[in-house]
């Protein structure tokens, strides 16, 4: 159940787009995200993504990956 509602946060902060002057603002995004448990997709070139249960992700293009993905994150 935490997971799921870290999972919920983390989708928020992603879906969370304030307005300033008429020109979107960007997504806040977390500095890193911690998999609650493991996680892994094959993209469309055919390549297995995968991390590990409790692995610390800090790059921020892997972040946005398992945030608009709904990853299991703690």
């Amino acid at each position: 159940m935490v997971a799921a509602t870290a999972a919920a946060k983390a989708q928020a902060v992603a879906n969370a787009s304030v307005k300033m002057n008429g020109d979107p603002m960007p997504a806040i995004l977390p500095s890193s995200v911690t998999l609650s448990e493991p996680y892994g997709f094959y993209d469309d070139d055919g390549v297995m993504n995968m991390w590990q249960v409790g692995q610390v992700v800090t790059d921020p293009d892997e972040i946005l990956i398992l945030i608009e993905r709904s990853a299991p994150a703690a």
